[in-house]
């Protein structure tokens, strides 16, 4: 009869387990739980979101990260996981450009027009997914102000559609991008957009207005985020802007060593030859962080010239090789010529900043002596699109509103003992047994 009552006891549980799902994490550190503000975020949404991994196969570590958001609110977040090779429309639908993209999504990909919004959270082959990154890009679903990146025209620079595939990366990152007359602007007695989070100002071939230079300058000292992107030969007129931060635009044009050496070319294998500096050193600076040793190129680059300046934090970024250097005479051999030219390693771009009007808030400036490394093409190659996205990303300050979500780690709870009471556990095991 207690052997009947047991089995039907059993049964009970495992119906009310089926019906009603509980997990409980019993580890010390819930190493195997969602962090707070991940639970909070999840229980804020109020549009259903999916999350798209383009990935022919489930990473258990993914698919475990993935599960816990669901089960937190199952009626608003779900997730599918797309083989790129199976799922052609899926990936026109996100123009996927490498497997291993993330994305979130609000609405319908697969119908036309039917995706409300759409975010690039990251890539499984650059980084391991993370519980910070998947949260902070729920919350950035859910922001009520989208970041405006303003791009200066006007003066040759590149336009919107040489960019495209630039702005597509940062449409997928939350940003719009509009096009800024500035000139006009100012004519009109309008000035700067106030909603701009960052001012980019790509390739122009000539000058800038003096007073299009002073707006500029005071854009970035009332805590703004300006991208220069200078190629060599040009002069656009900003050493009033750039003289207070230390910054200088070597005239000269960068060579890639190993290339003219005769050596294995860095620059040839971008198939631009040895004006075109393939780098592999980075600064210690959030933009590249992640990047360890890898690839970003520049076809037709100047140097960047460094003072220091009270108040200014100053970070060389992206750094050419040893064999590279700045060369004076184009017209004649290219080879050092140790009385005119710049021997390298060379700062090719740097990041600067300085405290602003806000204790939360900075002046962010980025100058790299290349342009052309965003345009249709190079901006999809190695990691050209991270240098660019990461750029604007930093300039715009999100990380003050990022959520910080540390790894959770076990404890380590090993019993240490000494020889002789080693001895005598063992001693008692081999007692107890029957």
């Amino acid at each position: 009869m207690a052997t009947v009552a047991m089995l039907i006891i059993l049964g009970l549980l495992n119906v009310l387990a089926a019906r009603y799902p509980q997990r409980f994490d019993l580890t010390e550190n819930q190493i195997f739980s969602l962090a707070p503000q991940s639970a909070e975020v999840l229980k804020g949404l109020e549009t259903p979101v999916k999350a798209y991994v383009f990935a022919p196969e489930k990473p258990p570590q993914v698919e475990n990260l993935l599960k816990n958001y669901a089960r937190l609110n199952p009626e608003k977040f779900s997730y599918t996981f797309v083989d790129p090779v199976t799922e052609p429309g899926l990936v026109q639908a996100f123009e996927l450009k490498d497997s291993g993209d993330i994305f979130l999504d609000v609405g319908n990909p697969a119908e036309p027009n039917g995706a409300t919004r759409r975010i690039f959270v990251q890539n499984l082959s650059q980084e391991p997914f993370s519980e910070s990154k998947l949260t902070n890009a729920l919350a950035r679903l859910k922001r009520d102000r989208t970041d405006k990146v303003f791009l200066l025209q006007g003066h040759g620079e590149h336009s919107p559609e040489q960019l495209s595939q630039a702005i597509k990366l940062l449409s997928d990152r939350n940003y719009t991008v509009e096009p800024l007359n500035l000139a006009e602007q100012l004519n009109s007695g309008k000035g700067l957009p106030k909603d701009a989070s960052v001012i980019l100002v790509s390739g122009p071939q000539r000058s800038l207005f003096a007073e299009e230079v002073k707006a500029l300058e005071q854009y970035l000292n009332d805590d703004g985020g300006l991208l220069l992107l200078i190629d060599p030969n040009t002069d656009p007129k900003l050493g009033e802007l750039l003289s207070p931060w230390g910054v200088t635009l070597d005239d000269r044009l960068v060579i890639d060593g190993s290339e003219a050496l005769g050596l294995q070319g860095t620059g040839g294998l971008a198939g631009m030859g040895p004006t075109s500096p393939l780098v592999t050193s980075y600064g210690d600076h959030p933009i590249t962080a992640s990047f360890g040793q890898g690839i970003s190129f520049y076809p037709l680059a100047r140097a960047i010239g460094l003072q220091p300046q009270d108040g200014i934090t100053a970070v060389p970024i992206l750094m050419s090789n040893d064999a590279s250097w700045a060369e004076k005479d184009l017209q004649a051999q290219v080879q050092f010529d140790a009385n005119r030219d710049l021997k390298g390693p060379l700062t090719l771009g740097a990041a600067l900043s300085k405290p602003g009007s806000k204790p939360s808030q900075e002046s962010r400036l980025v100058v790299i002596g290349n342009a052309s490394f965003v345009t249709n093409g190079p901006v999809t190659q190695q990691l050209n699109p991270d240098v660019f996205a990461n750029a604007i990303t930093w300039l715009s300050q999100r990380e003050g509103e990022v959520l910080s979500i540390g790894p959770r780690e076990m404890t380590n709870r090993r019993l240490v003992l000494s020889p002789i009471k080693g001895n005598g556990v063992a001693f008692l095991r081999f007692c107890s047994c029957p």
